[in-house]
């Protein structure tokens, strides 16, 4: 008898669970109201713009502390080093080489937290964010993921174009690599929508603005220009567009060339009027930043 009511008992919590459980199928999927989620974030236009100050630091880290001068300034022989880095510095990289996947790695990275940016911003951002704003932090994001991707292509030429991780975590498989001319019209066409979503003035030292975009698609058309040029003759349309955008960048931003280019390399001249663009560090009491 003792055992029976032990089974009616036990059977009765167990029931009493899967009835509990039954009544939502999303019983155990409810945001913590006692920390910051995504679900709770972005409510506010100073949480949307610190949803995408990171972009201008932390997630270039790979990729600007680790492998940038090792893939730029060690193969481009403005620096060098005698006891390591060898493959780059002998200009004998391979896909071994540790930097090239760091470089790899990091910029991928920035990819990935420019979409989980534009994700979140355009999921969660609530009805007390400003239009202005949420345009604003969408445009940074476009224009940090089409930072990323020049690089890339720059250095690996086809590589798969990632615009949703979400999505991909589903369907891995799915990545495939873009053509080189796919590559560039995408970021091409992502600058140029962040130039129309950034403000132009910054509402912050550091912070994008439209000349940060504009300068960028100069470079960009430039380089584009050389890229998808036609037996030998470079593309006359790019590099009309790319005088066309550094003009405006010249005559319309309010920017100005320092009168010391030395200057540029030092603390006190972080965020100076020639910069259009530059990664936020902290080092000591100073700010450390990269022109880029």
């Amino acid at each position: 008898m003792k055992k029976f009511k032990n089974i009616k008992k036990w059977s009765a919590i167990a029931l009493s669970v899967l009835a509990i459980a039954s009544c939502s199928s999303n019983f155990l999927d409810r945001p913590p109201l006692d920390s910051v989620t995504d679900f709770n974030f972005y409510k506010t236009d100073d949480q949307v713009m610190a949803g995408t100050a990171l972009l201008y630091n932390q997630a270039w880290v790979n990729y600007n502390i680790v492998a940038s001068f090792n893939l730029g300034d060690y193969r481009g022989g403005t620096a060098c080093s005698y006891y390591s880095n060898q493959d780059n510095v002998w200009f004998a990289t391979t896909a071994g080489t540790m930097e090239n996947a760091q470089a790899w790695q990091g910029l991928f990275n920035v990819i990935a937290q420019s979409n989980t940016a534009i994700g979140n911003i355009n999921k969660y951002a609530g009805s007390g964010v400003t239009p202005a704003v949420k345009q604003e932090a969408i445009g940074e994001a476009r224009f940090m993921r089409s930072l990323a991707y020049r690089y890339l292509v720059m250095n690996w030429g086809p590589v798969p174009i990632i615009t949703d991780n979400v999505a991909l975590l589903a369907d891995p498989l799915s990545v495939r690599l873009n053509t080189v001319s796919s590559v560039w019209k995408f970021i091409t066409n992502e600058m140029r929508a962040a130039e129309d979503e950034l403000p132009d003035v910054a509402p912050a030292p550091g912070r994008l603005t439209k000349w940060s975009a504009e300068g960028m698609l100069a470079r960009f058309y430039l380089a584009r220009a050389s890229e998808e040029s036609s037996n030998g003759v470079r593309n006359q349309a790019f590099l009309d567009s790319a005088k066309y955008y550094a003009q405006r960048v010249i005559t319309l931003s309010g920017k100005q060339l320092l009168s010391n280019y030395r200057d540029l390399f030092l603390f006190d001249y972080n965020n100076n009027n020639e910069s259009l663009f530059e990664l936020q560090y902290k080092y000591g009491d100073h700010k450390t930043v990269l022109l880029i």
